[in-house]
Order: C-alpha cells, then sequence, then structure tokens
C-alpha cells in the first residue's frame, strides 16, 4: 500500500467516524429516542469495530515486516532489510514509524547509499524526543552518517547529544572516521582501540578494520588486511568510492599487497 492510499484510507475513515458520531451527537441533543431496531447505533459500532480491527491489522503488519527486516539486517542483507523497512513505514503509525525510519537509515548507510541515510536519519532527529526514545543509538548513527559524508562539524554536535541509548561501538567509529577525514591517523588508531569497537559486527567491523589499515598505513607504513567484500557489502565499489576516494584507494592498495 502506498503512503498516498494510505492517506486516503485513512482520511475515509475518519469521515466515517465523523459522521456516525455526529449523528448519534445530534440524536441525543434531540432528546429523541432512537427509532425502534434502527440501524443507526449499530452502523456507529460496525464502523468504528471495522475501522479499529483495520488499524490493529495494519500495526501488526508493520512490526512483523519490522522485525523481519531486522533479522535479515543482523544476517548481512541490508537490501532485503530496506524493502521490508520501507513497505513496513507505509503502514506503521508515527510512532512506530519512527524507529522503522531509523532502521531504513541504518539500512541505507550499509548500502553506502550515505546521502539517503542522511535524509532519512534528518527526518527521525526531527520527531519529538518522545517518538525517538526508542530508536536505538540514533544520535550515534547519525554521527557517523554525517562523519561519512565529510561534515564533520555536524558529526561531531551530534556526538554530543546525550543519548539514553547509545551505540557505543558507532561512537567510536565515527570519531575514527572523523579522525582519518582530518588525517589525525594516530587519533584514529587509538579510537580504533577502544574496546566498544570490539562489539562491532559484520560489515561496520570490516569498516572499523579498513580504518585501522588506511591509518596504521600512513601513520607507521605498516600494511594490514582489509576484507573488501565485508567492507562493500552489497554496495558497488563505485559507492563507496563517490562517497571517500581516499578510503577507496586504500582498499584497493591494500587489495594488491
Amino acid at each position: 500500500m502506498s503512503a498516498t492510499w494510505r492517506k486516503v484510507i485513512d482520511g475515509a475513515a475518519l469521515l466515517v467516524m465523523f459522521i456516525a458520531f455526529f449523528t448519534y451527537f445530534i440524536q441525543t441533543r434531540s432528546n429523541e429516542p432512537w427509532p425502534p431496531f434502527s440501524w443507526r447505533p449499530y452502523a456507529i459500532g460496525a464502523a468504528a469495530v471495522m475501522i479499529l480491527a483495520v488499524e490493529i491489522s495494519r500495526l501488526r503488519t508493520a512490526g512483523r515486516l519490522n522485525n523481519q527486516g531486522t533479522r535479515l539486517l543482523a544476517s548481512g542483507k541490508p537490501g532485503a532489510a530496506l524493502r521490508l523497512f520501507e513497505r513496513a513505514s507505509e503502514l506503521a503509525p508515527r510512532a512506530v514509524a519512527t524507529v522503522i525510519s531509523n532502521n531504513i537509515g541504518v539500512a541505507q548507510l550499509l548500502l553506502w547509499r550515505i546521502a539517503e541515510a542522511r535524509k532519512t536519519l534528518r527526518s527521525v532527529s526531527a520527531e519529538p524526543k518522545t517518538l525517538r526514545q526508542e530508536t536505538l543509538g540514533s544520535e550515534s548513527t547519525h554521527a557517523l552518517v554525517c562523519a561519512l559524508n565529510n561534515e564533520l562539524s555536524v558529526a561531531k554536535q551530534w556526538l554530543a547529544v546525550p543519548s539514553t541509548t547509545p551505540v557505543e561501538g558507532h561512537v567510536a567509529l565515527a570519531k575514527a572516521v572523523i579522525a582519518c577525514r582530518e588525517a589525525a591517523f594516530d587519533v584514529a588508531l587509538r579510537e580504533l582501540d577502544e574496546p566498544a569497537t570490539k562489539h562491532l559486527g559484520g560489515q561496520m567491523s570490516a569498516w572499523a578494520q579498513a580504518l585501522r589499515a588506511w591509518a596504521a598505513e600512513q601513520s607507521s607504513g605498516t600494511s594490514l588486511p582489509i576484507d573488501r567484500a565485508m567492507v562493500f557489502g552489497e554496495a558497488e565499489p563505485a559507492s563507496v568510492r563517490a562517497v571517500w576516494p581516499e578510503l577507496a584507494d586504500a582498499i584497493d592498495r591494500a587489495a594488491t599487497k
């Protein structure tokens, strides 16, 4: 169901509810009893039950799709996960959609669609804090996306935002990206030695490995291996180069050694 059709259905549901309760209000204000066997009370009740059933079904479907997408994301399939998150987002109410939008941003990040991830996470950050409190580590993830997008001052601002659910691995990785962007490779190595980076898994662990190899090469001439396939994931090498040409060059050099 597209977002447009969802709005049409929501509007129709609200219209039905308005007409039903307006009819009820007029009837009760007139102090006239309902005619015997009047269909109107039953119609009002049926409309309310039907609308509630549709909303509950839609919410359950959105939750199921989001859970499936989360499992795919954890198994290293961000492309398939993104498709499920996008379907779930069209169905979910605003409070749940904020969590799903954060997941969309993470999937886009892992696909190296950094500009899209930046836009998605910007929309998440614009939501009220009460809606964002369930988005695990949105501030630290936003900092990482901004750092990869070479918006270093913005990334530092996000790192300074207090978070009740920070993802410490993302924080350390974002700081390492900033340091490499600023050619402070010794600083990057210190950040990558933080215990939090040991908890990074899958593709982000490979990103940390690639940054460590590049920083070691630049600071001491040491050659370390880079898992190219894991760094790229489901993205094309050209996507990485478009985001960060210097890192792409470092990956290419490691592949020839």
